[in-house]
């Protein structure tokens, strides 16, 4: 079945909430090509990193006292909800 739709399966894989480490020890040793294993992990990535990026900056502004912490809540509630229904 993971031969027939890898990218499909290994991007699931890449949204599960088990740590990276399983994760990428997993998508190594499936018996997929290197090309979709790249396209699992750029799709995987995809969503999470600039979300966690937007959210090390806005926590940085606020501890620099650049923000009064408004846009933490936005980048917070758009982070759980992306984690819920992804």
């Amino acid at each position: 079945m993971i031969e027939t739709h890898p990218i499909f399966y290994g991007t699931l894989i890449r949204y599960s909430s088990i740590p990276t480490m399983f994760k990428n020890y997993g998508l190594a040793s499936m018996n997929i090509g290197i090309l979709h294993y790249v396209i699992c992990c750029v799709l995987g990535s995809a969503v999470f990193v600039p979300l966690q990026v937007e959210m090390g900056e806005n926590v940085m502004r606020i501890l620099n006292g650049e923000d009064i912490g408004n846009s933490i809540y936005v980048t917070i509630g758009v982070l759980v909800c992306s984690t819920i229904f992804i």
